[in-house]
């Protein structure tokens, strides 16, 4: 496959990048520190307490973050969601949990130039004004540092990897600093892989549980992932799989398949229904934490059942990722960034903004168009 324009065209040339890259942020070779610390201690004592400065403003982002190690993995689906995929392919994300270490693979057409500078940063962004480009590869990447303490990235012609232990004294700028790593030899399908060494493999069962019940209707939201595929193997001869898939119907009726297969052959699939109705919102206010872009899109979805009764059930809030239950018996998505707190979503909800209310009134129309729901409000 060709090189995309701001991408080195080769391996050497990406390498080249690397080093560059690692040097502007104040990082030294493996080799570099064990020589300094030899023959020149004190120029590398001063040297490690300039990073410590300069990475107390990372290393506090990544602590404040979010609160809960499972926004990590929101936020690689997210990216992978944002990423560029070949129009012949079907995007694809899986997930593999191994005892000491997670492997996320997916066919994006791989990292450009300008996708490696933003993830070796902490507020830098390669968005676009292309509405649904969601992701902040420099910042919201970091989160993976809840449960991770090594990220090694390859992706195209890039292999390098970050270094950090939450917890620790470390400096904070091993989240932003890329060392140069092997190239490992992937399947022919996989354009980027990412491999997190754990911080705790003692929490392997936790992240097993994180990865068998991610929100489901967290697919109605994405328009390029459909598909995502887990692998949990807890030893070679004991997998369990989970496949969660995105099915587009008629009549705004779509459906989300959560299928497991369990390591002893037992199979259970599970089939969710919704109403789901999408508007663009043009022409929005400025807002320095979306300043690509002046449009935003709000998303309801409806659960029904197969006669299209509606389930009255409490419901994800989303803001690109899913934030939390708030009461609602309808799935919301508010695709515009939340600052920092993000419960603040709630407020957005009940602030009576017309935005919402249109859509609301346009949902209306379409559930009134379901016998089931017109017996439902005449009973």
């Amino acid at each position: 496959m060709a090189s995309q324009p701001d991408t080195p065209p080769t391996r050497e040339e990406a390498q080249r990048l690397i080093a560059q890259v690692r040097k502007e942020n104040g990082g030294i070779s493996p080799e570099h520190e064990a020589l300094l610390k030899e023959n020149c201690p004190d120029v590398l004592e001063a040297l490690q307490n300039v990073r410590r400065k300069l990475g107390s403003a990372t290393k506090t982002l990544a602590t404040n973050l979010y609160s809960k190690d499972t926004r990590f993995l929101y936020e690689l689906i997210q990216n992978a969601e944002d990423n560029q995929y070949c129009v012949w392919t079907t995007p694809f994300l899986n997930f593999i949990l191994y005892p000491d270490k997670i492997v996320i693979d997916s066919n994006e057409n791989g990292f450009t130039s300008l996708n490696f500078k933003a993830i070796c940063s902490t507020g830098e962004s390669t968005k676009t004004n292309v509405q649904g480009y969601v992701g902040e590869k420099g910042i919201g990447f970091k989160s993976v540092f809840k449960v991770a303490k090594k990220v090694h990235i390859q992706s195209g012609v890039f292999s390098f990897s970050f270094v950090y232990t939450r917890d620790s004294d470390d400096d904070g700028l091993g989240m932003v600093t890329p060392l140069s790593e092997p190239y490992e030899d992937l399947p022919a399908n996989v354009r980027t892989r990412m491999t997190l060494t754990l911080l705790r493999p003692e929490d392997f069962m936790q992240r097993a549980a994180d990865l068998s019940n991610l929100p489901d209707t967290l697919l109605l939201f994405l328009s390029k992932i459909r598909s995502i595929n887990v692998r949990i193997c807890s030893s070679a001869n004991t997998i369990t799989t989970v496949h969660y898939k995105h099915v587009r119907g008629s009549d705004n009726l779509e459906k989300i398949l959560k299928s497991i297969k369990t390591y002893d052959g037992t199979t259970s699939i599970q089939t969710k229904l919704f109403l789901v109705t999408r508007r663009v919102i043009r022409n929005l206010p400025f807002d320095p934490a979306r300043k690509h872009t002046n449009q935003a899109t709000i998303i309801l979805a409806f659960p029904v059942d197969v006669n299209d009764t509606p389930i009255l059930e409490n419901q994800h809030v989303f803001a690109y990722l899913p934030l939390r239950r708030v009461g609602f018996k309808v799935c919301t998505s508010l695709l515009q960034i939340i600052e920092e707190n993000l419960s603040s979503a709630h407020d957005i909800i009940t602030s009576g903004d017309p935005a919402v209310d249109e859509v609301m009134m346009f949902a209306l129309d379409s559930l009134l168009q379901l016998p089931a729901f017109l017996m439902l409000i005449i009973g």
